[in-house]
């Protein structure tokens, strides 16, 4: 491991250990670690405030202790086991938002199962539509009732190849205790994984800050209006990081993964006074209860969880 990265590592599971607090964490997943964001935030027990230990990617520290102008300190996946270890060691409440789709339509699934290149449809019913084989339920139903929040279509994208990617990470982290939040019943452990999507966030938190993806002027902007509506306690280390990713001209993936991490400090509200924090659960998007058969179906699919509008 990056002597850099591991000292950061360390520093951030030091942090972790002594407060005892809640942590909320942000990962910015993709189908290339180079392309990965993490960021982890540890709040006051009463969840009203938090300081930020770790942000990732960011700028390598050179033999002179000067920061590189172009070498960038990136998290791996090695990197994302260490701080597992230590967020399960913890026994504190954690949440992690993963920007990635934890699952892939039932009608992709349907499609692939029973198309045949041969002999065509293989299937007992009708092919799905379209839509069903690009688009999982909660991508339909959450851009139904916010048009402006376009989840991409992870049947039909190269989305895909990252959700598969982080599929393969999931799976190697099950070597820890934690539970997936599908926003149908309260989970059980401490850790806590949830799909989300700052992009999202962004549209129904600081609607006027939707492009900030291309533009660091609008990224310091949307970063001083966050900063009125979470308590954001940053010493100057912290200060120049944000600095630093605010200036990014490339993909914001250290960017992403804070605003992932301030949605998982949504979601540890949401968790300790479920009034407190409204999130775009199954049954607050459908306006209903959920049916058994449903629940399997998001069970499957996975669902998108942010702070509702």
């Amino acid at each position: 491991m990056q002597p850099q990265l591991e000292e950061l590592l360390v520093g951030a599971a030091q942090e972790i250990v002594t407060n005892a607090c809640p942590i909320a964490v942000g990962f910015d997943a993709a189908a290339d670690e180079d392309n990965w964001g993490l960021c982890v935030l540890i709040l006051s027990r009463d969840l009203q405030s938090a300081y930020m230990p770790l942000l990732l990617p960011q700028a390598r520290i050179n033999a002179s202790r000067g920061v590189s102008p172009t070498l960038i300190c990136r998290p791996s996946k090695e990197s994302l086991r260490h701080l597992f270890g230590s967020l399960t060691a913890s026994n504190q409440p954690v949440s992690v938002a993963v920007d990635i789709p934890f699952g892939w339509p039932d009608g992709h699934r349907d499609f692939v199962t029973n198309w045949n290149a041969q002999c065509g449809w293989q299937g007992q019913h009708s092919m799905p539509l379209r839509q069903d084989f690009e688009r999982r339920w909660c991508d339909i139903e959450i851009r139904k009732k916010y048009p402006f929040v376009k989840p991409l279509p992870v049947g039909a994208d190269t989305i895909a190849q990252a959700a598969f990617c982080w599929s393969i990470v999931q799976q190697e982290l099950r070597q820890f205790a934690w539970d997936i939040d599908f926003g149908l019943n309260a989970p059980q452990r401490p850790v806590v994984l949830f799909e989300t999507y700052p992009g999202a966030f962004v549209k129904l938190a600081a609607s006027e800050f939707g492009n900030y993806k291309r533009k660091p002027t609008v990224r310091r902007d949307l970063l001083r209006s966050l900063q009125q509506q979470y308590s954001l306690v940053l010493d100057q280390r912290g200060l120049d990081w944000l600095e630093w990713v605010c200036e990014q001209r490339g993909s914001p993936d250290a960017f992403d993964a804070f605003l992932c991490a301030l949605t998982a400090w949504d979601h540890l509200r949401n968790r300790s006074e479920p009034e407190s924090i409204p999130l775009t659960t199954p049954s607050s998007i459908l306006q209903r209860p959920i049916q058994g058969n449903e629940a399997d179906r998001i069970r499957r699919e996975g669902w998108m969880l942010v702070r509702a509008n």
